[in-house]
Order: C-alpha cells, then structure tokens, then sequence
C-alpha cells in the first residue's frame, strides 16, 4: 500500500542554550542555561559547536521536557558516565575520545562488551577510581568540553513527530559525504537511530515531510526531509555502509 505524504513545518531556534561548567577546588559544577521559553516544552534537540562559522552538530536528542532532560545529562557528566572527547581537538572539528577512551564505541572492538558488564564490572573497577582521582585533569578537560556546546531546540508536541525529526537527520548526517559532519557524531549513536527508523518504517504507512527553517546554520543539515528516512533504501554512503555492517557483524536486534 502506498504511504500517505504530509508536510510539516519545523523551525530551530535563533537563541540558544548552553552549558557553564567548571572544576574549582575539587568541585565540579555543570549548569545547563536555556531560555525562558523553552526549559519546560518539548521537542529535538541539537548539541553543536561553532566551527568555520557555522554550527557542526555532535548529537541530536528527542524530550519531552528541555529542562529536566538536559539537566539528567549534567548529572550523568557529573559522575563521570558520559564520553568526553579532546576539547582542544573538537573545537577544530575532530573527535577524539579521551574518557572511558578503553571503551569508547570508536574503537569498535569494545562495542561487543553487554552495557551490564561494562555497568557491573567495568566500570567500577577500572573508570570510577580514574574519575573519582582525576586521573590526567579528565575533569577539566570535561568542562572545557561542555562549554564548547550550544543547545538549539525544535519545538514539537508529538512524541511520534519527535522520533522521525531525529532518526532521519541523525541518520542523514551519517550519511554524508563530507568526512567532517559523519565522524562528528558519536559511531554507537547510528544504532539507535536505525533502530529507531525501522520501527516507524514497519508500523506507519504514512510520511512525513519536515520542511527545515534555519537549517542553513548548520553543516549537512537539509532544507526537507522525509521521515522515516527508510535507510534500507537509501542511497549510502561509503561510511554509512561500513556502519551498518559494522552493526550487522555484531548481531544487533532489530538491525539488517
């Protein structure tokens, strides 16, 4: 049966939010700041940084409360669970994991390590004691990276709407050729969306057409896009390829 077209108009923020973290006497303090209007509405969200003046996008999210969500990833920084990446050298458009850099998705071997024995064994025998000593300023460093971020918001109500807007332009900026915007984002990410776009391709005849306002700020983002993307049938690029059967080789639920 032939799908139903729509269009929708979506537009992303002018202002942004941003993060204000600092380590200071043996304390680490991270603040998301957003404006007023958006800290309790819902939506997708764009993590980025400036980068030869316009915005290279790190990671994409979906929420239903700006406010709450972000703040769950200040805390999550804050014990030391989140990936922190070179700042000097993402500033300059590179990402280059510093912490847990022994089992960073990058690496690839370490993706076949199960989330509980990285919870249960892992971490706390290896990372904790290298967070909890600052092993190599790792702390710093962390807040030198946060604070790189700007926070840009696409306000959305439907909780259906919000999970195409991000698979299909999570998924569309790894599928792009420019070297630059594909490896920006984090490899283990690409599982989710893809995940994420075969169960809206499986359970909906219908698409959805996002016409983007204030795209042209950011690098590979498109002016429209269909949603679910359907990245079995898309045209992929080299890189997007490798993913995918990266993903495959690892016998990942869901992933073909």
């Amino acid at each position: 049966m032939q799908s139903k077209v729509t269009k929708k108009q979506v537009f992303i923020s002018e202002d942004y939010g941003s993060f204000q973290a600092k380590f200071m006497a043996g304390e680490l303090e991270i603040t998301p700041n957003h404006p007023n209007h958006f800290i309790d509405r819902s939506g997708v969200y764009i993590w980025s940084l400036e980068y030869n003046n316009k915005q290279l996008i790190y990671y994409i999210g979906r929420t239903k409360d700006f406010g709450k969500h972000i703040q769950q990833w200040a805390n999550s920084y804050k014990k030391g669970t989140g990936y922190i990446n070179n700042p000097g050298k993402l500033k300059n458009g590179n990402r280059d994991m510093l912490f847990p850099c022994d089992i960073c998705p990058m690496s690839r071997d370490t993706l076949k390590i199960s989330s509980n024995e990285f919870k249960k064994t892992i971490w706390p025998k290896t990372f904790l004691p290298r967070w909890e000593n600052n092993h190599k300023n790792i702390k710093q460093k962390l807040c030198d990276m946060l604070n790189l971020f700007r926070i840009y918001y696409v306000p959305l109500e439907d909780d259906r709407e919000r999970k195409l807007l991000k698979s299909s332009l999570g998924l569309s900026l790894f599928n792009s050729d420019e070297y630059f915007i594909s490896h920006f984002m984090n490899e283990i990410d690409w599982l989710t969306l893809a995940k994420d776009d075969i169960e809206l391709e499986n359970n909906s005849n219908q698409t959805l057409i996002f016409e983007i306002k204030n795209n042209d700020k950011f690098y590979g983002l498109p002016k429209e896009i269909a949603s679910p993307i359907n990245y079995l049938t898309l045209k992929k690029s080299i890189y997007f390829e490798e993913l995918r059967q990266l993903f495959i080789s690892l016998k990942s639920p869901g992933i073909k």
